[in-house]
């Protein structure tokens, strides 16, 4: 009888666990989450939804609050996170240890005769790839659990552009193309006064979700560190949005527990939707706000399309089709971002007519 295989989940969020971390059997992207922030100041987040954010794999990026409260309460310890130049430390250790590992099978290699060498340089190779993999120092970080959020969230039904050149990106600017600002002055003429206030209201709480591009920080041009990226990019887009929700008459006016719902199952077409914004159509690249305001991320495409193509199909063709609809006006990002949000249709909702 076939032996079923026992997986482990996260304590934290129920995910796949990658490990212990910390001192507790989580995955890789709450590992990667307490490393970020749990020697920040405990006043640094707020929950809300009153405390009471119930976490597993969809919801741990809703609330940062709940899930470092749980992160600690599962018993992951704070002196265990490595300072920076303890991290470069190590890595230079594992550096010089594989270093001296490949000199050492280099040597081998030449004092046996042809005859042996064959067959000795597989067992040296072998040998020293299992060192790599048992001291690897590539962190679990950089492959984090969010790549798989990402491409669950791809529909790859439709996905049939047929891509015959690259663009060239020798000398690609490196920013978007600049929204324009164009300022609604008249909707008066055109809504009632309920209808001015509440369109008022959504303008003033998009403010929110307007992120700076300030210099580049870095460039992704590999699958994992575009990947790495985007999900960053995610859990901050994620965490305005819910911010700007609670902004809204309309969505206060609603139950917690719709209001979850209403985040959690269309925070991720708000943030495909939001990204346009840093989408540049001439180069093919992508710029997010770092975590400092005053540094960016570029991300080319081609870098998923190295790895996964059906996902960057599915990028390119939606960011060439969206833009040329929002024509550099982020009014309307703006507008379609409410649409998705107070979407009667998702899930889970209690009151769907109070939603519509």
């Amino acid at each position: 009888m076939a032996s079923t295989e026992v997986i482990k989940k996260c304590v934290v969020c129920d995910d796949k666990a990658s490990g212990y971390n910390f001192n507790v059997l989580t995955c890789g992207s709450c590992k990667a989450f307490f490393r970020r922030n749990a020697l920040k100041d405990e006043n640094h987040f707020k929950c809300p939804f009153e405390g009471k954010c119930d976490l597993n794999l969809i919801t741990r990026k809703f609330c940062q609050k709940c899930r470092l409260n749980k992160c600690l309460e599962v018993g992951m310890k704070k002196d265990l996170i490595l300072s920076e130049r303890e991290l470069e430390l190590r890595s230079k250790r594992r550096a010089e240890k594989l270093m001296k590992l490949k000199l050492n099978s280099q040597k081998k290699t030449t004092t046996d005769d042809k005859s042996t060498t064959d067959s000795g340089n597989s067992s040296v190779d072998c040998d020293f790839m299992t060192q790599i993999f048992l001291d690897n120092s590539i962190s679990d970080e950089k492959i984090k659990a969010q790549i798989i959020d990402i491409e669950k969230s791809v529909d790859t039904t439709k996905n049939t552009i047929v891509w015959t050149h690259k663009p060239s990106i020798s000398k690609v600017s490196e920013f978007p193309i600049i929204p324009i600002v164009r300022p609604i002055t008249d909707y008066n003429n055109n809504f009632n006064a309920m209808e001015s206030n509440r369109l008022t209201e959504l303008l003033s709480a998009s403010h929110i979700l307007k992120m700076p591009y300030g210099s580049v920080k870095s460039v992704a041009n590999t699958y994992l560190d575009a990947m790495e990226a985007i999900a960053e990019h995610m859990e901050q887009v994620i965490d305005k949005l819910v911010s700007m929700s609670k902004r809204l008459t309309l969505f206060n006016a609603v139950c917690v527990s719709d209001q979850i719902a209403l985040i959690k199952y269309g925070s991720i077409e708000m943030v495909y939707l939001r990204q346009i914004i840093g989408y540049n159509a001439d180069t093919n690249h992508l710029v997010v706000p770092d975590e400092d305001p005053t540094q960016s991320v570029v991300i080319y495409l081609d870098a998923i399309n190295q790895e996964k193509q059906y996902l960057y199909k599915a990028h390119v063709k939606y960011f060439q089709e969206f833009v040329r609809e929002w024509d550099c006006d982020e009014t309307i990002v703006d507008l379609l971002t409410a649409i998705i949000l107070f979407d009667p249709n998702r899930p889970s909702l209690q009151h769907r007519m109070l939603v519509k």
